[in-house]
């Protein structure tokens, strides 16, 4: 370590002159020669004694399992039970492998049908909600078809049309606003003597009176088409406005062949809108009083 690690300063720092005189300070005989001398000479042979130690008692060790294996007997008898039932044994764990395998493979099989018969399950689930839908379809289409034909046959009869009815006419101001300049009441009945069906109207104490000589009901166009006759008129012109009144109501309803659009309303059965001298007019007819079949 002096020789490697030390320089000539280190060493007269340390005590000793040079490094001959600072390794014979530590110079002990038995430490740095014997000692290593006697161990380096000893260790091969406790090693070379260590090692057939341990091999003696390998070989005793096998000998004497070798000697109890030799020296074991079995009865012939037990031996060959025992050895039947090996053999048995071995063929059940055959057997049991090979139906294993088998039924392992009915097993694939029907997993395989299993997973066929939910796929034709889900179609047949499909089809079935189709058809119900088609069903459905069929059946609100017929009823739908149904309604309409019991409709059209009530409003083909001209009963539909009789009853007792407010009539009012409506102009149309700015912004489209109504404001009522007409309003009466309006008869829809059958006479008395020849079943001839006539419109009775009171105009401002006067009677206006037309017979419907045709009737139908247009189920495309959701309207009533009659051709009116004016049979009777006790009406006098008082001023301009009410002359104007009751000559809309002639060309729209009591002398001459008219449409007559149904309205979506309870209270109101015809809605009609007119246009009379650049002046835009809406007709109501609001049953007062519901007949059977209306």
């Amino acid at each position: 370590m002096a020789l490697c690690w030390y320089d000539a300063k280190s060493i007269e720092k340390l005590g000793s002159k040079n490094h001959v005189a600072y390794i014979s300070a530590f110079k002990d005989t038995w430490r740095n020669y014997y000692y290593p001398l006697i161990i380096a000479l000893a260790y091969p042979l406790i090693i070379l004694i260590l090692n057939n130690f341990h091999t003696f008692f390998k070989m005793l060790e096998e000998k004497l399992f070798t000697r109890i294996v030799k020296n074991a007997t079995v009865p012939t008898d037990l031996y060959l039970d025992a050895q039947d039932q090996i053999e048995a044994k071995e063929k059940r764990i055959s057997k049991f492998i090979s139906k294993e395998t088998e039924m392992q493979g009915q097993i694939n099989d029907l997993t395989v049908s299993n997973k066929n018969l939910e796929n034709k399950a889900a179609t047949l689930a499909i089809e079935y909600s189709e058809t119900l839908s088609i069903k459905k379809d069929l059946e609100d289409k017929a009823q739908v078809s149904d309604n309409n034909i019991d409709l059209y046959k009530k409003r083909s009869n001209i009963e539909y049309l009789m009853g007792s009815y407010k009539i009012e006419i409506h102009e149309r101001i700015h912004n489209n606003n109504l404001t009522t300049i007409f309003s009466s009441n309006l008869e829809i009945k059958k006479s008395e003597n020849d079943d001839k069906i006539l419109i009775n109207l009171i105009i401002f104490n006067y009677i206006m009176v037309s017979e419907i000589t045709e009737y139908f009901y247009n189920i495309l166009t959701g309207t009533i088409g009659i051709k009116t006759k004016l049979v009777n008129n006790t009406f006098s012109p008082e001023n301009k406005t009410t002359e104007n009144i009751v000559t809309v109501l002639q060309n729209e309803l009591m002398n001459d062949f008219v449409n007559l659009p149904l309205a979506n309303s309870n209270d109101i059965l015809i809605m009609k809108n007119v246009n009379f001298n650049e002046s835009s007019l809406r007709m109501d007819l609001a049953k007062n009083t519901k007949i059977k079949g209306a």
